[in-house]
């Protein structure tokens, strides 16, 4: 009974339970039944006119067709621009090109009530999402962005605002009817089924009408999963558990795939290896795709476009590179960088020639650099090395100035054989450009965040 509720919600029964959906399985028409009045009666008909003709040839299901893949997106209202995907063998090499919508957010508003007032989780946010590309929503915990992506999915309904999968108004739709696909950091795998089972789940009960063997073979190639489709989830490695729910995620051809801290259960060279494998994959498919993250490595690596949140709102957007070469508020340099935070009267920021009326400077520590030449930077401040820590391929310096202000920095071991390989208590001198420096007080740079 819970599983037939998971089929057309990502395969997550947990997070169907939360939608009201049918507690007993139903047939296609059934599904699919008309609403007989209101605004939405004529998107319904149109939607549902294909779907329910082929309901009715399930009465004879000798007659029955399979449909292609690329066929069922059209009469579900999808694009396959102009692919042809075979209907037998291995797919791999015929998944379309782009057929993920273009998702637009507008003057988002999400407000909960709390014993203390109103929580402003999500306060007039807008954001833009291309087709076929990846968007990493990140920022600290209770910022907003998991609010975002469970207002985008449907999960959630809005106090105020909108959401378009191109141009089409979808606020009102239920998570069934936006064509989403759902992964989760826990998987969600049943364990009783194998992977083929698994993966196949989705589009046999909602009886799309697709080869399913050859969709098992596709998405088993695209997931380098070959060979394992008879395997139970607990046969698997933590990192294969994760590229099985990827497949099932993609098996009903979503417009959208929504990821929700998926990496955050595996170690560090399994993430690494298994976000460079989804990159792959979303790139090969055409899915646009939102992740939300708290990791910024892993939204560097992943994302195409960038969404830093604090308080509910959007505090900047743009590629990787944009956002952390030009942070455009304290908050966002101090998120996205590993800074130093030192006092605006300070003996650097004097002898730089930084000024500003904020109490306090952050400055990156890449941009530090080392000296011990004090006439080939005249704007330099002297320090003394005061310790230095060997981490692996990296190598860390403590500095302190005469004025007993410390700031430190993280060189490669490469750089600090070939440039520094300085000893604890030796003088350098600090060099840092004005234009990387920043004015800040403390409370442009605290979340203010509490978890609802």
């Amino acid at each position: 009974m819970t599983q037939a509720v998971a089929a057309g919600c990502g395969g997550s029964v947990g997070l169907c339970r939360q939608l009201g959906r049918p507690t007993a399985p139903q047939s296609r028409a059934q599904r699919h039944r008309l609403p007989q009045q209101g605004p939405r009666h004529a998107h319904y008909q149109q939607r549902a006119a294909p779907v329910l003709a082929a309901a009715e040839a399930e009465a004879a299901p000798e007659t029955a067709v399979a449909l292609p893949a690329v066929e069922h997106e059209q009469q579900r209202g999808g694009s396959n621009n102009g692919t042809q995907p075979s209907t037998s063998g291995r797919q791999a090499d015929a998944v379309p090109t782009v057929r993920g919508a273009k998702v637009v957010v507008r003057d988002m508003v999400k407000h909960f009530k709390t014993p203390r007032g109103l929580f402003k989780a999500v306060n007039g946010a807008s954001v833009a999402m291309e087709p076929g590309t990846i968007t990493a929503l990140l920022g600290p915990s209770g910022s907003g962005k998991t609010t975002l992506l469970r207002l985008i999915a449907g999960l959630e309904q809005p106090n105020s605002g909108r959401v378009y999968f191109d141009g089409e108004d979808i606020t009102e739709y239920g998570v069934q009817d936006r064509d989403l696909g759902f992964v989760f950091q826990g998987y969600a795998l049943f364990k009783h089924m194998t992977v083929a089972q698994n993966i196949t789940f989705g589009p046999r009960m909602r009886k799309m009408g697709l080869d399913l063997d050859a969709k098992v073979d596709e998405l088993l190639t695209l997931t380098e999963l070959d060979g394992l489709g008879g395997r139970y989830p607990p046969q698997l490695s933590g990192g294969q558990k994760q590229r099985v729910a990827v497949a099932r995620a993609l098996a009903c051809n979503p417009r959208l795939m929504l990821l929700d801290e998926p990496f955050g259960a595996l170690d560090p060279l399994v993430r690494k290896s298994l976000r460079n494998g989804l990159r792959e994959i979303v790139k090969r498919v055409g899915v646009t795709t939102i992740i939300v993250t708290h990791d910024q490595e892993e939204a560097w690596d992943l994302a195409d476009h960038v969404v830093i949140f604090n308080k509910g709102a959007i505090e900047q957007e743009g590629t990787p590179e944009e956002v952390s070469r030009a942070p455009v508020s304290p908050f966002v340099m101090n998120f996205v960088a590993d800074v130093c935070h030192i006092p605006s009267t300070c003996q650097l920021v004097r002898k730089v020639g930084f000024h500003t009326d904020k109490p306090y400077v952050m400055l990156r520590s890449a941009d530090i650099r080392l000296r011990t030449d004090f006439e080939e930077c005249t704007s330099c401040a002297a320090a003394t090395v005061h310790d230095k820590a060997n981490m692996g391929k990296l190598v860390r310096y403590y500095v302190r100035f005469d004025d007993d202000v410390d700031v430190d920095l993280t060189v490669s071991r490469q750089v600090d054989e070939e440039r520094y390989d300085f000893d604890v208590g030796q003088r350098v001198f600090v060099d840092v450009s004005p234009e990387q420096m920043m004015g800040f007080d403390w409370h442009e740079i605290s979340t203010g965040a509490t978890d609802v």
